[in-house]
């Protein structure tokens, strides 16, 4: 599964019993030109007791980073809050700011880079990148590039070309220990 503070409090110990092995949760988020980066309300809750349940951990980072300086800024926040903490995926790079990408005066290449300069700030620390992102945008706007891909595509089915570790399915998944909806996640473990 992949959660945020919109999931509420979560007990993790039902959720692994009803048959959970890992989540994924929003660490933090910036939404907007020169927005500043903030902790979602329940990160530090949901990891430390994620982990207690005996889950596997990743984090998200839903971030409108435009330029070089947000990027570094951002990632320094994320280093920083994660205090080298042993995550089981990479750090989930979350761009959604569609709407606002030509105000943004960002393209494809701009988009790229900043996973790039969140990953020289992270890396000294044993964190590695992601790239989340909906099959369309995958297609169409990211730039082929060598890091993992969080497919979101909602349907039984995907018809989607790419290399993907983890795939989001759905939005409206049921399972005990949260109330209400949370979006479920298959991971394609790495075989070397």
């Amino acid at each position: 599964i992949d959660v945020s503070v919109w999931q509420g409090d979560i007990d993790f110990n039902k959720v692994k019993e009803d048959g959970a092995e890992f989540v994924i949760m929003r660490m933090a988020y910036s939404g907007g030109a020169d927005d500043e980066i903030g902790l979602d309300r329940y990160y530090e809750q949901n990891i430390k007791k994620a982990k207690e349940a005996g889950l596997k951990v990743g984090v998200y980072i839903y971030t409108s980073a435009s330029s070089t300086k947000e990027a570094i800024s951002q990632a320094k926040f994320i280093k920083k809050h994660l205090n080298k903490t042993k995550l089981d995926f990479p750090i989930a790079y979350d761009f959604e700011e569609w709407s606002d990408f030509n105000s943004l005066k960002m393209n494809s290449h701009d988009l790229l880079e900043r996973v790039n300069e969140y990953k020289s700030i992270l890396k000294d620390d044993g964190y590695d990148m992601m790239i989340y992102g909906s099959k369309w945008y995958l297609e169409n706007v990211w730039l082929k590039n060598n890091y993992d891909t969080w497919l979101a595509h909602y349907t039984n089915k995907t018809d989607y070309k790419g290399d993907y570790i983890l795939w989001q399915l759905c939005s409206d998944g049921l399972i005990d220990g949260i109330d209400g909806y949370v979006d479920f996640d298959i991971y394609y473990k790495k075989t070397t």
